[in-house]
């Protein structure tokens, strides 16, 4: 087995050549892992309320803690939220903050990724704040230029706030980047929809 799914658990093949059993989930606000080591006996539970893949980073310590006799404790960074930030500043003081955090030579206490950014920006489509999510993913293309998934992002807050032609380019920028991003199917059945809506508006003029 190296990387598959069977009966609603993921398997693995780990580097001692046995077998991991294994699954995450949450309800948004709690966080779970479970992970079955079974030629080894070894079985352990994780549940967290952080987003930031806190947990992640725990289940990789205890495995190594667990399986390494060699095992080094990894130093302690990115175990804070973004989300903590929302109870203290705006969205303008977090973007300063998040620059200022990314422009340092040392890592962050905060879990600061492409995939971080994203969720994090998207937290802000859920309440409807449209403007905040787009200035979120701004900036995490510009943190990662050659990235798809951010231009996905942002171009998704664009569209929905009603900018259609800034989230078209957004999409064709990924698209650019990546032909066969994740959401790469739905950018190329909006930006089509899109240039059947503009010819046919040409054609209504001409």
């Amino acid at each position: 087995v190296s990387n598959s799914y069977a009966y609603g658990w993921y398997t693995r093949e780990t580097p001692r050549n046995t077998t991991l059993v294994y699954h995450q989930g949450s309800n948004n606000e709690s966080y779970t892992d479970f992970f079955r080591f079974i030629d080894e006996d070894i079985s352990f539970i994780i549940v967290s309320n952080n987003f930031d893949g806190f947990s992640g980073r725990l289940n990789k310590q205890i495995t190594e803690l667990i399986f390494n006799p060699n095992f080094e404790a990894i130093d302690k960074h990115s175990y804070k939220s973004l989300y903590d930030l929302t109870n203290t500043m705006t969205t303008e003081q977090i973007l300063a903050f998040l620059k200022k955090e990314t422009a340092k030579s040392t890592s962050s206490e905060y879990h600061i990724s492409l995939r971080i950014i994203n969720r994090f920006g998207y937290s802000f489509v859920r309440k409807n704040k449209l403007i905040d999510a787009q200035k979120i993913f701004k900036f995490n293309t510009e943190l990662h230029p050659n990235a798809a998934d951010a231009y996905d992002y942002y171009a998704e807050s664009l569209l929905l706030s009603g900018n259609i032609k800034a989230g078209i380019e957004a999409y064709r920028k990924a698209l650019e980047l990546n032909p066969k991003f994740q959401n790469s199917h739905t950018a190329h059945k909006i930006i089509e929809e899109y240039e059947t809506f503009m010819a046919n508006i040409i054609n209504i003029y001409n």
